[in-house]
């Protein structure tokens, strides 16, 4: 039996402002955004208060993330979805701004009930999703399977919760920051600075996401 729950994770990048600008408009696109009654509706498990959100956005990087209870079939959901990118995408042009369909990419997924065990499932028979152009063209975009990671706000992330590769990354930073160590004659103290000062921030950032 599938949930009734329907859920959509969508990364935009290459908007024309510059990061000071950038964090001037966003506040008003998305309050634009969630007035056209778009984003993700949870409810909070603890205190059952209902919480609205449009994603994450940072510069010029953003997740769009789609999730309501009323979304419960995949043509619902590919509806809301359209809708969804076609608002974000236009007030993006109004500002200057525009979305660049190579650097974007989606992932849809559902949840099945398996023997008493709820099982995220990829959702693939569905119409293509497009984002509008700047020429007034609407472009397909990708969509990647709900266990494939893709670099998203400066991590590989992926719905089904797998961070083997950002995980992989981080080994491979830690490893060449210890051959370049090994190769120098840094002093001590300017190793440690610099542990402090370049390696570990690279380890530090999102690592969180990875338990």
């Amino acid at each position: 039996m599938r949930a009734p729950l329907h859920c959509l994770d969508v990364r935009c990048l290459g908007k024309g402002a510059a990061p000071a600008a950038w964090l001037v408009l966003s506040a008003i696109l998305i309050k634009i955004y969630k007035r056209r009654g778009h984003g993700a509706k949870l409810c909070s498990p603890i205190t059952r208060d209902w919480l609205s959100q449009m994603g994450v956005s940072f510069v010029d990087d953003v997740d769009l993330f789609i999730i309501k209870p009323c979304l419960d079939t995949e043509a619902k959901l590919t509806t809301e979805a359209q809708a969804s990118l076609k608002t974000w995408g236009s007030t993006l042009i109004e500002t200057g701004g525009v979305l660049k369909p190579e650097k974007c990419h989606y992932h849809m997924w559902g949840y099945e009930c398996v023997k008493g065990v709820w099982e995220i499932v990829d959702l693939r028979d569905h119409p293509d999703i497009t984002v509008p152009t700047a020429a007034g063209e609407n472009v397909n975009i990708e969509q990647l399977s709900v266990g494939t990671s893709e670099k998203t706000l400066g991590l590989y992330a992926n719905p089904a919760g797998c961070y083997k590769k950002q995980v992989d990354v981080m080994i491979d930073s830690m490893q060449e920051w210890t051959n370049r160590l090994k190769s120098s004659r840094l002093p001590t103290k300017w190793a440690w600075v610099s542990y402090r000062s370049q390696l570990w921030p690279k380890l530090d950032y999102g690592i969180g996401t990875n338990a």
